[in-house]
C-alpha cells in the first residue's frame, strides 16, 4: 500500500473521513512514527541492507558514510578487486598503523570512526570501495511511497498510527487495543523476514 493508501485507512479506522480530528499531514505523521518504530525494533530487517559505491580519493584517510548507516557488514576494493579486513577494537589499530597519516599503498583494512570509513593505508589512487551496510529508509513522503517492506505487512502501520493518534486524543483504551495489535504484526513480520534467507537450512557440523 501507498501512503495515500494508509491515509485512507487511518481516516477510515478512526472515523474521521473528513479530517476534522486529523488531517493527512497529521496521519503522514502518525505513519512515519510508526514506521520508525518498526524500523528501530530490529538492527537487521533485510529491507535495511544496502550497497553504497564510494570512492575514497588518493592520499585522504577516508570517506564519509551514507546518511544514518549504523553498521557496515563488508567493504570490498572494486578496484583492486579484493575484501577489506576490519580493524579490531578502538585502539589496536594503532599496533599495525601507528602513524596513519605516513602510510600509503593499497588499502588493505578498514575502520568506522562515527559516521566516516578510515581505509589503512591510505590509497595512493583513487579507489572505489562497494560498502555493504544497514541503514533505515527514507520516511514515507509523496502520495505514492511505499514502506521498503513487504506489503503483507504494510498494516502495521496503520496499527502504529492509530495508536498514536488515540493516544493524542486522550482515549488509552483504543490506544492500547492498537498497540498490542501492532505488537502482534510486529512479532509476525520478525518471524517472516528474519526467518533463514537461503536456499537451504544452514548445515550443523559435528564436532566430536
Amino acid at each position: 500500500m501507498n501512503l495515500t493508501a494508509l491515509e485512507t485507512q487511518c481516516r477510515d479506522r478512526f472515523r474521521d473521513t473528513g479530517q476534522i480530528i486529523y488531517t493527512n499531514a497529521d496521519w503522514d505523521n502518525y505513519l512515519n512514527d510508526a514506521y520508525r518504530d518498526v524500523s528501530a525494533a530490529q538492527p537487521y530487517w533485510p529491507y535495511m541492507e544496502q550497497q553504497a559505491s564510494l570512492v575514497v580519493v588518493a592520499a585522504t584517510s577516508g570517506i564519509a558514510l551514507p546518511t544514518d548507516v549504523f553498521h557496515v557488514t563488508a567493504v570490498y576494493n572494486s578496484t583492486d578487486k579484493y575484501l577489506l579486513e576490519p580493524l579490531p577494537g578502538r585502539s589496536e589499530y594503532r599496533e599495525e598503523y601507528p602513524d596513519p597519516g605516513a602510510s600509503s599503498g593499497t588499502p588493505a583494512h578498514y575502520r568506522l570512526r562515527g559516521g566516516f570509513l578510515e581505509v589503512y593505508p591510505r590509497p595512493t589512487v583513487n579507489t572505489t570501495l562497494l560498502v555493504d551496510h544497514f541503514a533505515p529508509p527514507a520516511a514515507l513522503a509523496a502520495g505514492g511511497d511505499e514502506p521498503a517492506f513487504p506489503e503483507q505487512f504494510h498494516p502495521i502501520l496503520v496499527s502504529g498510527a492509530l495508536a498514536y493518534a488515540y493516544e493524542d486524543d486522550g482515549n488509552a483504551a483504543q490506544a492500547a487495543i492498537h498497540w498490542a495489535r501492532y505488537a502482534a504484526r510486529l512479532a509476525a513480520m520478525e518471524r517472516t523476514l528474519l526467518a533463514v534467507r537461503t536456499s537451504r537450512f544452514e548445515q550443523l557440523a559435528d564436532e566430536w
